[in-house]
């Protein structure tokens, strides 16, 4: 499959559709989105982030994980920041699950990809 149908494989429910075919998502005060990333105004360097990824097959048929939101969480009590995380995914993309709508998450450390 072409580079150029890749990119379309998998959007994500949003809140609408621009007439450029670019999705928007809504943030709740206080949050920013950044493409498929939230992160709160407060960013620290020793900050978790859990990565939602879908695993999309290469031409030789390889696995590999596709970032489709990065979500900044508190890392004071790791357990619950990570539920908070997931709630916020569920909510950004619409669904009752986050597994409808990626394939894994992982916990990170550090400043958020593009900081």
């Amino acid at each position: 499959m072409p580079v150029s149908q890749m990119k379309n494989l998998y959007r994500g429910p949003a809140s609408r559709d621009t007439a450029s075919g670019h999705c928007l998502a809504r943030a709740t005060p206080g949050e920013s989105v950044a493409g498929r990333r939230t992160e709160n105004d407060a960013t620290d360097s020793n900050a978790l982030a859990v990565v939602f990824y879908k695993e999309i097959l290469d031409h030789c048929g390889f696995p590999h994980q596709c970032e489709l939101m990065r979500v900044s969480i508190s890392p004071a009590v790791q357990e619950e920041a990570v539920i908070d995380a997931i709630h916020k995914f569920e909510r950004l993309q619409r669904v009752s699950h986050w597994k409808c709508a990626a394939d894994g998450y992982a916990v990170v450390r550090g400043t958020p990809r593009g900081n």
